[in-house]
């Protein structure tokens, strides 16, 4: 069925599988009434948080750097401390699939590895902040 139209222009056209006929009518009105809604997931996989960061450093960030809403210097701590703590801890994880627990977990390493409590909270608000975006691009 088609669901939207795609970036290019092409029509966004999802298919669904099932053991049954049942289930397949299930999937197939579930996918209508998200095409209703406005809430049609996008097609492929959702990102990693790796893939996530090095997009919101490489393209948002830069964008703010550019315009004088962000020091450089502050997009290079960014990118130290997602080199070093974020990907590291959390890179694998899907971001659909993120959870608090999670993060919790990422911090408690951080401060079980001597890390002070004023750096895990730098890690806390460059995530909070990337993830708020990916939140509002339907990431």
């Amino acid at each position: 069925m088609t669901v939207g139209i795609k970036p290019d222009g092409s029509p966004d056209r999802r298919h669904r599988k099932g053991k049954t006929e049942a289930e397949v009518t299930r999937k197939v009105r579930e996918l209508e009434g998200q095409r209703e809604t406005g809430h049609v997931s996008k097609p492929g996989r959702a990102p990693t948080v790796a893939e996530w960061m090095t997009e919101y450093l490489d393209v948002v960030c830069e964008r703010l750097v550019t315009s004088g809403k962000m020091a450089p210097r502050t997009l290079d701590d960014y990118r130290s401390k997602t080199r070093h703590w974020i990907i590291p801890l959390l890179g694998l994880h899907r971001l659909d699939k993120l959870a608090p627990e999670h993060l919790d977990q990422a911090y408690a390493t951080m401060m079980n590895s001597g890390r002070s409590t004023s750096t895990v909270l730098k890690v806390h608000r460059i995530l909070s902040r990337a993830l708020k975006i990916a939140v509002r691009r339907g990431r």
